[in-house]
């Protein structure tokens, strides 16, 4: 029988070392709201991706968007739910330092990683980049030079679940080494598709990653990144589910219960002989980064190159019908964004009062795509047929410029004041061309069988707007002892508009072919932040409490209005966002025989201050809802998360560490419209975890269940007409996204 031994007793709570203010510090002195979570503490809570994120970290919600993997990272009540290339993320990824440009495809970075840091409030100044609500940065394991050595391991689990994953350290000399890592995921789907469709949300992914560190003398080092990811199967595509309670649905595009269940209408089946549904996502990226020391300054000059390709068809074959005719429709899309980023940063180095950072930012991205979308035709005569509406991207572009200075200086031993400041100049460009419509970006729309074109042939999507915009942060820490800070801080974050394709703002000329497009403007916010950090019980406890104030203004949301007769995903500014809450982060070590508590608490009051003129996809994008005063989307009131060891075991020369992990947020919308088929009603998920691991062989296991109660919660959800050329509203479905149910398996590994 296993006794749990006194020896487990950790004496103090482990120091976190964080880089969310650029420099390595102690998460107890980082005078900002951040959590850190290691890579494996991340294993053991169940955390394989961005979508788990958001279960362990306070004010912290993730959605995902269908086949093109988008990921929707909501801190503090705001996130980014715009899904075209066009818009950018209110809540940016750094991997190791390099900002990644879409946010598709995110869920890739998550193996073989050191630790993953989330900042809450604007990080305008040192991170800029459309940074309003805060950062993800994910900082992957590097190579070392001490000895050989790795990991691998191999999970097994339901819905025939394989997890393979591994790295390699490879010290060649004492100044360079290597480091190689994979991951190999694979699993049947959680939902039905149909009977000649493999089922939805499930996974067959493969990523790569390989680091080549050579330090050059005693002060420089350079490091090698190269990194490939591929998503294929199906993955999380939308389910039909019913229409709003309020309206009639004319045609049964729902489901009933559980959506485990579904059967009767599978969102993406399609007969045998047709193209059947399928996505191939993949990303390649490299990066170059020096580091060099200098007598009073640290130099850090960083270079990225990433390309991401999506390649998805999603499609509907219905079993109703309008006289005779199937309301069936596709959607298929390829797209390819080239970026570069590029980072030079000036650290000081000295020990005096003075302490500040300067530097560089720079983003050229260029896109190029095709968008096709197939409703069927239900009006005029051309019932029965299919409407074939293309919108071609080429050289699209993004273009961004940023300097930016940060310092702190020691007033006395107990304050010190800080301030930053950052200039960013951004540029986006659509690729459209006056004078030749077909030789740039442009639309066309068709009937499919026939080939008869809508308006002209070639309709050229012509954009260049620009923005810029100065943000900076001003704020005073206070040093209460050797264990504790107060802060207090004052921010600015700000984040490029953007344009609508398909729309046709001032200076268009339909019948020419040449579309200029609606514009919608930046958002911004103004934050203010009062906070505290220490540690109690002699190292044994520690806590961060933050309170905050954020305003923003234009907020940017997605929503469907016709456009040409056509319902179409367009971004609109909102007037105001008003947002205040409190966050709680505690972690307790207690008793003598390993037990440990970390606890997260998250309170939003999060609102639009004018949202008036909301379309309405229910009545065909007409502009009839007003939201003001209404909750935003992705904004639970209340959240809550608990990790618990209660005692560490002795077993079989090793040591067995049970793990219970609870998640719960309170109600919240995944669409700004907040009607029925947008509410994410209260849940709790928990996780439960049985982890050995040997005290001298290199070998651990682990048994677990992952969301215990099956719960069944949504990541996202859209409604509109399925039919054209019939009245608004006339054929109305509506569709949701899924996170996992309840899955269990175990996995085994070896570090040597």
């Amino acid at each position: 029988m296993a006794a749990p031994p006194a020896a487990f007793a950790q004496n103090t709570l482990e120091e976190v070392i964080v880089t969310a203010t650029r420099r390595a510090e102690s998460l107890t002195d980082a005078p900002i709201s951040v959590t850190a979570i290691t890579g494996d503490e991340l294993l053991q809570r169940g955390v394989l991706d961005s979508l788990g994120l958001g279960d362990a970290v306070p004010n912290l919600t993730i959605g995902t968007e269908g086949a093109r993997d988008a990921t929707y990272i909501a801190i503090r009540g705001v996130s980014q739910n715009e899904r075209r290339n066009t818009d950018d993320a209110t809540t940016p990824m750094f991997i190791d330092g390099a900002n990644i440009p879409r946010m598709s495809g995110v869920a890739a970075y998550f193996y073989d990683v050191e630790r993953i840091e989330v900042l809450r409030g604007p990080q305008g100044t040192l991170y800029g980049r459309n940074s309003t609500t805060g950062v993800v940065n994910v900082i992957t394991n590097k190579p070392n030079f001490d000895e050989y050595g790795g990991n691998v391991q191999l999970g097994l689990g339901s819905y025939s679940a394989t997890n393979a994953q591994g790295a390699f350290n490879l010290p060649f000399s004492d100044s360079f080494a290597a480091r190689l890592a994979f991951i190999y995921q694979k699993h049947d789907g959680y939902f039905d598709n149909g009977p000649v469709v493999d089922d939805l949300n499930d996974a067959d992914d493969i990523g790569v990653r390989a680091h080549l560190l050579w330090n050059i003398g005693d002060a420089t080092s350079l490091l090698l990144t190269a990194d490939y990811y591929n998503k294929d199967a199906i993955g999380n595509n939308s389910v039909g589910v019913p229409c709003y309670t309020d309206v009639p649905c004319n045609i049964g595009l729902g489901i009933s219960g559980d959506p485990g269940d579904i059967s009767l209408l599978p969102q993406n089946f399609r007969p045998a002989g047709e193209q059947q549904s399928f996505r191939d996502n993949s990303d390649t990226n490299f990066k170059f980064e020096l580091n060099s020391s200098f007598e009073t300054f640290d130099l850090t000059a960083l270079v990225s190159s990433r390309e991401h390709e999506r390649d998805y068809n999603t499609g509907t074959s219905r079993d109703e019908f309008l006289k005779g005719i199937p309301l069936d429709s596709g959607v298929r899309e390829t797209t390819k964004s080239e970026s570069i980023n590029a980072e030079l940063r000036l650290t000081s180095n000295t020990d005096g009062p003075l302490q500040w950072i300067a530097g560089l930012y720079y983003l050229d991205e260029e896109i190029n795509g095709n968008f096709q979308f197939q409703p069927v035709y239900v009006g005029g005569p051309f019932i029965g047929k299919h409407l074939n509406v293309n919108f071609i991207d080429r050289n699209l572009s993004i273009e961004s410029q940023a300097v930016f200075g940060n310092l702190s200086y020691d007033l006395s031993d107990v304050v010190t004041f800080r301030a930053g400041v950052r200039y960013t100049d951004d540029e986006k460009n659509k690729g459209g061309i006056a004078s030749d419509p077909s030789a740039g970006s442009y639309f066309r729309v068709w009937i499919t069988e026939t080939g008869t074109i809508f308006g002209p042939p070639y309709r050229a999507q012509v954009a260049n707007p620009a923005w810029n915009e100065t943000t900076y942060d001003v704020g005073l820490d206070f040093a209460a002892g050797d264990n504790s800070l107060f802060y207090v801080k004052f921010s600015t974050g700000y984040k490029a508009g953007g344009f609508n394709r398909g729309s046709a703002g001032p200076g268009s000329n339909p019948r020419a072919g040449v579309f200029m497009l609606d514009i919608y403007d930046p958002e911004s916010v103004n934050a203010f932040e009062v906070g505290f950090k220490g540690t109690f019980m002699d190292g044994r406890g520690r806590i961060s409490i933050a309170a905050f104030l954020n305003d923003y203004a234009s907020k940017v949301e997605s929503v469907v209005r016709l456009i040409g007769g056509i319902p179409t995903n367009t971004a609109v500014n909102a007037t105001n966002v008003d947002i205040t809450g409190v966050e709680v982060e505690t972690s307790l070590l207690y008793g003598d025989s390993g037990g440990r508590l970390d606890f997260g608490l998250g309170l939003l009051d999060a609102t639009y201050g004018e949202f008036p003129n909301l379309p309405d996809p229910i009545l065909g994008g007409a502009n009839v809802l007003d939201v003001s005063g209404e909750t935003v989307l992705n904004a639970p009131d209340r959240s809550f998360n608990v990790s618990w060891v209660p005692v560490e075991w002795s077993v079989m020369n090793g040591t067995l560490t049970p793990r219970l992990q609870i998640t719960h947020k309170s109600k919240y919308k995944t669409r700004p419209h907040g009607l029925d088929v947008d509410i994410q009603d209260d849940y709790t998920r928990s996780n439960l975890s049985l982890f050995w691991e040997s005290d001298d062989s290199g070998w651990f296991g682990e048994v677990f269940v992952r969301n215990i109660e099956d719960e069944i919660v949504q990541s996202a959800s859209g409604c509109g007409n399925v039919a054209q050329g019939a009245p608004s509203g006339t054929f109305v479905g509506c569709t949701k996204m899924f996170q996992a149910p309840r899955t269990s398996g175990l996995r085994v590994g070896y570090r040597f």
